[in-house]
């Protein structure tokens, strides 16, 4: 069987779920079938490495749109035989090549997050969504990663046959390797939340909550994002000064989720985050908004309340007024991994390659 060309695709190395999940992917390969690419249109990005034995090329475009002559060339050089994509924008503009046969590929789409929610926050995103529903019909395989985003596609007209459930995949044991625990100081509840300072994250829902509980509490934000001024200004109108801290962007936040009594996500929509993943690896449990579906699929989770779904900001404020910290809060230490339905690295490629190698026989 000959190699098969395989392209990747990405926007940026920024530090996202989606750009972790396929920048491990690549560096997990282990085929002797599979010829990878990666492209990124912005090299910008903490996620940035060198992933041996995969073609890199990275261009310096602030925009996508920008990148599309580019890219065109590109496709007609390079002649992928399968193209992977996770963002719908680019995934659009693959699709409409596809669909034009300016080149002949097929494509495997990985969607990163609930398309109803996540594409209607104002005009643009309504158009995109618009085109994307419309489109995502003549892809080849469509990876979610939940129970929720597959019965989105079907709703969306996606043949099943073409929809894949393949959960993110968490290392247990890197995670854990050599970690010490850390905990902010003070002897009351410390919560953590970690990711994009972002409108999807739903943050200032949780200063909010915050604001109106008198118990000991302690936030302890872990991230970068346009908002984080915006947030800043919010701890200081409600004088939450001594209640909130930033800490930027950490490559290795995991010893601040191990130490901590709680992880929150206060998201206004998610796919399958990583960081619930990641946190319940580490021990530490996770409160959240329904409003993030994919989590409904770890009934065992919620049923021993290691994820705790809240209705709204009135529920989770109650919830978060009956927490309680952990016993070892002077000295923490790692507890054991409480994650469930969990998918390794090398299940994962294996899972992918999978994919690739149907599509390429197919064609």
């Amino acid at each position: 069987m000959k190699k098969i060309n395989l392209l990747v695709i990405l926007p940026s190395y920024s530090a996202g779920g989606a750009e972790k999940v396929i920048l491990n992917y690549l560096q997990a390969i282990k085929s002797n079938f599979i010829k990878p690419s990666l492209v990124v249109i912005n090299s910008q990005g903490p996620l940035k490495i060198k992933i041996k034995n995969c073609y890199t090329y990275n261009y310096n475009y602030y925009r996508f749109i920008f990148s599309i002559p580019s890219l065109i060339k590109f496709l007609f050089r390079s002649k992928p035989d399968v193209v992977i994509s996770t963002f719908p924008h680019i995934s659009i503009f693959l699709l409409i090549i596809k669909k034009l046969k300016l080149v002949n590929y097929s494509l495997i789409i990985r969607q990163p997050n609930m398309i109803s929610i996540s594409l209607s926050q104002n005009i643009k995103l309504k158009i995109i969504k618009f085109i994307y529903k419309k489109l995502i019909l003549t892809c080849d395989k469509l990876v979610v990663t939940s129970s929720a985003m597959q019965k989105e596609a079907l709703g969306f007209g996606v043949s099943k046959d073409k929809i894949n459930i393949i959960r993110s995949p968490i290392d247990i044991s890197l995670i854990r390797k050599n970690l010490i625990a850390k905990r902010v100081k003070g002897e009351g509840l410390r919560l953590i939340f970690v990711g994009r300072l972002v409108y999807q994250k739903g943050i200032e829902r949780l200063l909010n909550i915050l604001k109106n509980n008198s118990k000991n509490i302690h936030l302890l934000i872990l991230g970068e994002g346009p908002e984080k001024r915006f947030l800043k200004n919010i701890v200081k109108e409600y004088n939450l000064m001594g209640k909130v801290s930033f800490m930027g962007y950490l490559k290795k936040p995991n010893s601040f989720i191990a130490g901590s009594d709680f992880l929150m996500l206060p998201s206004r929509w998610e796919g399958l985050p990583n960081i619930v993943l990641e946190s319940l690896a580490l021990g530490t449990p996770v409160i959240a908004f329904r409003d993030t579906v994919s989590l409904t699929d770890y009934k065992k989770s919620i049923a021993k309340k290691n994820i705790i779904l809240c209705e709204d900001e009135v529920n989770m404020s109650y919830v978060i007024g009956n927490l309680k910290r952990r016993k070892d809060y002077k000295n923490p230490k790692i507890r054991s991994s409480i994650l469930e339905l969990n998918n390794t690295k090398n299940r994962y490629q294996k899972n992918i390659n999978q994919l690739v190698k149907e599509i390429f026989v197919e064609k």
